[in-house]
């Protein structure tokens, strides 16, 4: 599972699949798989794979750690661009750590949220603190000591040439996150990879009235082709996914295998019949 190269009470490094990886074993999503998998959200890394090539410029809002922003930083080389938001000041640490260890010099770190709102507030997370440190929240109402305060930007601010991706992970904000780039996307027009998980409705409909075409992606928490070839689930289902949504400009021609297309803003992601029928199996299931 991957000797560690650094280890102390609440921090490890390990070689991972797309590189060498910093993170908070307290966390129990994104560090633990890393520390169990060397990987993470393997779905949507391959899929930007697909769609960037060298010297490409992408957006990574909610980078947390930096896992997408390392693998685009070394698929689009050091003529490409990767503008990495991230507003948790803890993560941010992490972030420019990874950038670091993998030379991921092409990558401009910027500490701050993306939204409409001003000002944002973030739950403040600890080291220590047992939890997702990816699930926090922006908010606009300032709760006290617990939060932080966030420096704002829209994606507009940016002012790229071109652009390729945009990929938004800012639990259920992000069709607000959208709606700051109304010159990005009518000019550039980007592909973009966003969470799902949250505000459905309000998400499909924004990327309709930008005239963009959705899919469902989902990305499994499990890989049982994991790199570190562990096969123990460390999630309580093992078929449970992140659901995200990819989406085009409706004016590209291209070609979609494998992803079941949305066709409706009130459309909810439905696992296939084979993943339901194997986890009622497995709940029936008699003791041995």
């Amino acid at each position: 599972m991957g000797f560690p190269i650094i280890q102390n009470n609440h921090v490890r490094v390990k070689p991972c699949k797309h590189g060498d990886f910093s993170y908070n074993i307290n966390d129990t999503v994104i560090g633990r798989s890393l520390d169990q998998y060397g990987e993470y959200a393997e779905a949507e890394l391959a899929l930007a794979s697909q769609i960037l090539r060298p010297g490409a410029k992408v957006i990574d809002v909610g980078a947390n750690i930096g896992v997408h922003s390392v693998f685009y930083s070394s698929v689009i080389g050091n003529e490409g661009e990767v503008y990495a938001f991230e507003p948790s000041h803890l993560n941010y640490f992490f972030l420019m750590t990874n950038l670091t260890l993998n030379s991921a010099f092409n990558v401009t770190p910027i500490k701050g949220a993306v939204g409409t709102k001003r000002p944002l507030y973030l739950p403040l997370n600890r080291v220590a603190d047992e939890i997702n440190h990816g699930a926090l929240k922006t908010t606009d109402q300032d709760t006290g000591n617990e939060v932080e305060r966030c420096a704002v930007f829209n994606l507009d601010d940016i002012q790229l040439d071109y652009c390729n991706l945009v990929k938004i992970d800012v639990e259920g904000n992000e069709a607000d996150v959208l709606h700051t780039g109304t010159r990005l996307f009518s000019t550039h027009r980007p592909f973009v990879i966003a969470e799902c998980q949250e505000n459905q409705k309000d998400l499909l409909q924004t990327f309709k009235d930008m005239d963009y075409d959705c899919y469902w992606l989902p990305s499994p928490d499990f890989n049982p082709n994991n790199y570190f070839e562990n096969e123990e689930c460390i999630f309580v289902d093992p078929n449970g996914a992140v659901i995200n949504v990819f989406a085009h400009p409706k004016e590209i021609d291209i070609q979609i295998d494998n992803l079941e297309k949305i066709t409706r803003v009130t459309a909810k992601w439905k696992p296939a019949k084979t993943t339901k029928k194997t986890t009622k199996k497995t709940k029936n299931k008699k003791p041995q």
